[in-house]
């Protein structure tokens, strides 16, 4: 599934890197605020392009998050042009499940990656 390669842990931050088969990192990024605000956190996901295939270039990337392990998922970005995914819509003690698909200039979708979380303190 995937593997946790290291983790940071900072008054700040909690970074949680992992390699899956598509390699999706999970950073979940805390913003401390000082007073009555709240404090605001978001997930920001990561992952290396695959190796064109006979030819074939991925042109797009489509994002989808799930509240339970396995889905079923909702896409949440979609014409992702890089490899990377800011997911700001996110709640306080919740765990969120994540897979990525790539598209190709024609329109065809892969299957899901491997999927990732991210535990939202």
């Amino acid at each position: 599934m995937y593997h946790i390669d290291e983790v940071i842990i900072t008054p700040k931050a909690v970074v949680l890197l992992t390699s899956l088969a598509v390699l999706v990192a999970v950073v979940i990024v805390v913003v401390i605020s000082v007073g009555k605000k709240p404090v605001h956190h978001s997930v920001t996901l990561t992952w290396h392009p695959p190796t064109p295939v006979k030819g074939v270039k991925v042109v797009s990337y489509n994002v989808y998050r799930s509240v339970a392990p396995g889905g079923p998922y909702v896409r949440i970005a979609s014409d992702v042009t890089s490899p990377l995914h800011h997911d700001t819509l996110v709640n306080n003690t919740r765990t969120y499940y994540y897979v990525v698909t790539a598209l190709d200039a024609a329109g065809h979708e892969s299957g899901y990656s491997a999927e990732t979380h991210a535990k939202i303190p």
